[in-house]
């Protein structure tokens, strides 16, 4: 970490940390955060990396870390906050049919 913290501008936030539930019956589902976007003071932050070992390709990782941003920027584009609430503005794909007019209906 203290690698980290002299390599990286700007803190990781919840990026790279654990992000899920614990239920009150002692279930547990976690996943690491590893393509974030946190809005703050209306301003959208992404957060993405690829995995680098020793014959990793760096302009083949920095491409690949730019299109995890993307999916992350486009995920974003697709959803409309007002009164701090997420409204999906998009359609969502055919394969789901069910939950696409449920969402479309309210």
């Amino acid at each position: 970490m203290e690698v980290i913290d002299e390599l990286e501008p700007v803190r990781r936030g919840v990026y790279g940390g654990a992000a899920g539930y614990l239920s009150y019956s002692g279930e547990m589902d976690l996943a690491i955060a590893i393509r974030t976007g946190v809005i703050k003071d209306g301003m959208l932050y992404v957060q993405a990396a690829a995995g680098v070992v020793a014959d990793s390709d760096p302009e083949k990782e920095w491409q690949e870390t730019e299109a995890k941003a993307r999916a992350v920027i486009r995920a974003a584009e697709q959803v409309q906050f007002r009164s701090g609430r997420a409204y999906l503005i998009a359609p969502l794909p055919s394969f789901l049919p069910e939950y696409s007019h449920a969402v479309h209906a309210r």
